[in-house]
């Protein structure tokens, strides 16, 4: 089957000098072989999955990319070691309309049904779990109202 994507980058990421971008590198190459993608750019790092995304070349790819590009990583964890992490990362993505594909653990985020939902769960998980919009959720009654009263006077 042969996919048409506007660009396409191979994402590797290793945690330490001691680890090899080499077997990422090939699992992504033979992928894309079987699939005919040709990958336009390599994004390649030597750093923790626990740093945020915008301290690492993964902040530049995302400011990069474009509607219709592909991201392909070997897998998730690649992208970051924390949950929340990286459903920040595939909401961006998806908010984007970038594709991001994995290849051990088979996952699509694209524009189909089944990733459109899956955004949603990531962006309604994303809001229960951070601390911003849960403070300004409990803290709603402080805020004055629209006639000028606060909560707390009525």
């Amino acid at each position: 089957m042969r996919y048409t994507f506007h660009m396409t980058y191979g994402y590797i990421r290793v945690s330490t000098d001691k680890q090899t971008i080499e077997n990422q590198r090939f699992e992504i190459n033979n992928f894309c072989n079987r699939g005919g993608i040709k990958i336009d750019g390599w994004i390649e790092e030597t750093i923790s999955g626990t740093k945020n995304y915008n301290k690492r070349q993964l902040g530049k790819l995302l400011n990069k990319v474009q509607k219709g590009d592909l991201i392909i990583c070997s897998e998730l964890s690649r992208l970051g070691r924390n949950l929340f992490m990286i459903m920040e990362i595939l909401s961006i993505c998806m908010n984007k309309e970038c594709k991001i594909w994995t290849i051990k653990d088979n996952y699509r985020l694209g524009d189909d049904i089944q990733s459109k939902v899956l955004a949603f769960a990531f962006g309604q998980t994303l809001f229960r779990h951070h601390p911003t919009p849960r403070r300004y959720i409990a803290n709603a009654w402080l805020l004055p109202s629209s006639n000028g009263l606060s909560q707390q006077s009525k």
